[in-house]
């Protein structure tokens, strides 16, 4: 058994591995290139103080077995720390601290009192394997838990005394073929049905609640982050713990959706499991902020009764009703393409106080080709306010691009593109040559009418060029043209 106050390797490596071992005090790992601590498959050791891996130090484990390091105190890395297959428990009385690390196995059983003042990270950690909450809290401040493609964190689901309080981060490849992906145990299950192995990254953060239309959420939400995300078909079930409900009516719980720069919240339509501590949404097309929220307290200043949107002939009838209203003071609705990027449509005068149904319409020009997307939001006299369900409409029976035309043809030093549109549009013009090499891509917006846009080609060099016009539809054709 080894018992220094502190010890130090300088130029020599010191290999525990065939009995165990304590350290009393300070374990430094310090010196040259060669000066390493080797903790061997199935070797024990506890480190009664911190532990600390100067800039020239290794501390490694047997990449295979179950090496077993404790620790009492902090663990800071300015050298090499080679994890292997260990599982590296905290088990402190006072608070621990890790700096930026990559464990395999990581478990907290730290007793300090109290339990949120157990450990903290001074860096973003790793687990390739376990993250194992036994006692105490893990708090990650401005850094997070990164469980990668294949950790995993175990605590206690509903009423756990042992948590992460803070990020926690997972990666993992949703899709048609993956099934219902758990993200590593994090408190969230995603089905999604219409892509394949669409690396998805899920970011978890507790503690902290979100806020809208003068309310809070529960001290819980996700950020979820496909590669992929529009036009998909999800589902998800999201978990909290009891303390997280923070006093809200769990029985009246919904699920919020927020983009960037996350200030307004869409309410979905939300199956409840009180007894399990889940919430379930269905019919999913795009991720981003999700959290819960009851609507009991703080009452909204109206009832929507409805939302639709229909298309007959070229007209989109957008209409919602209200049931009661309250210091109501104007409706705003907004389009969208892809769910990403909106702009403002209308801008509608409420009814302002009712207690009958009250009737909106408002009539949109159907000038796209496939689906367009509709936002309503109620806006009352405080300021105040509250996004409801998306609504779709898909409109496929506009005119595809019309026929381009592109002279001279060969060219010298330009050539011009002149197109008749039915309607405003963007075009993105792409242009490679024979070999695929890109000489010309840029956006041009297109107005009703006749268009005609010049294209330099001075610097082209001579030969045959691929020339791609794509709209905002998606719909693209392709010319070809010489330069002389």
């Amino acid at each position: 058994m080894l018992r220094p106050a502190i010890l130090k390797l300088f130029l020599a490596a010191l290999l525990l591995s065939c009995f165990n071992a304590t350290a009393q005090s300070v374990l430094t790992v310090k010196g040259g290139s060669s000066a390493a601590l080797y903790i061997g498959k199935n070797v024990a050791v506890q480190a009664m103080g911190n532990v600390e891996i100067a800039a020239a130090g290794t501390m490694s484990f047997e990449a295979t077995g179950t090496p077993d390091f404790r620790l009492k105190g902090n663990i800071a890395n300015s050298g090499t720390f080679n994890c292997g297959t260990s599982t590296i428990t905290f088990n402190g009385s006072t608070n621990q601290t890790s700096s930026a690390l990559t464990y395999h196995n990581l478990t907290l059983n730290n007793t300090t009192a109290p339990a949120t003042s157990a450990a903290t990270l001074g860096g973003n950690i790793v687990i390739g394997g376990t993250l194992t909450l036994t006692t105490g809290v893990l708090n990650t401040g401005a850094f997070l838990v990164d469980l990668g493609a294949s950790g995993a964190i175990s605590e206690s689901a509903i009423a756990p005394t042992s948590f992460v309080s803070g990020a926690v981060k997972a990666t993992r490849n949703t899709g048609s073929t993956s099934g219902t992906v758990t993200f590593g145990g994090i408190g969230l299950q995603m089905t999604e049905t219409t892509r394949t192995n669409n690396s998805t990254e899920v970011i978890r953060r507790t503690g902290t609640a979100s806020v809208g239309y003068g309310k809070n959420s529960i001290l819980r939400n996700f950020d979820i982050n496909p590669a992929v995300d529009v036009a998909l078909n999800g589902s998800i079930v999201l978990s909290y713990t009891n303390a997280e409900l923070s006093e809200q009516a769990e029985d009246s719980l919904k699920i919020y959706k927020s983009d960037a720069p996350y200030t307004t919240w869409i309410k979905q339509t939300t199956a409840v499991n009180a007894a399990a501590n889940t919430l379930t949404v269905s019919g999913i097309t795009s991720f981003s902020r999700w959290t819960a929220s009851n609507a009991v307290s703080n009452a909204l200043p109206i009832e929507l009764l409805s939302f639709n949107a229909a298309l007959k002939e070229n007209v989109v009838a957008v209409t919602w009703q209200t049931t009661t209203e309250k210091n109501n003071d104007y409706f705003l609705l907004e389009k969208s393409y892809d769910q990403k990027k909106w702009q403002k449509t209308t801008q509608v005068k409420a009814v302002g106080n009712s207690n009958t149904v009250s009737n909106y319409i408002w009539n949109d020009q159907a000038n796209f080709n496939g689906m367009c997307y509709y936002k309503l939001t109620q806006v009352d006299v405080d300021g105040q306010n509250e996004t409801f369900n998306i609504v779709s409409v898909n409109n496929s029976n506009t005119k595809k691009i019309n026929e381009i035309i592109l002279y001279p043809n060969p060219s010298s030093d330009h050539f011009s593109l002149e197109y008749f549109s039915d309607i405003e549009d963007e075009f993105n013009i792409l242009i490679d040559s024979d070999n695929g090499q890109e000489v010309y891509h840029q956006n041009h917006v297109i107005s009703k009418g006749e268009n005609i846009i010049h294209i330099s080609s001075v610097s082209f060099p001579s030969g045959l060029y691929i020339v791609v016009i794509e709209n905002n539809f998606g719909e693209k054709i392709t010319k070809k043209i010489i330069k002389n």
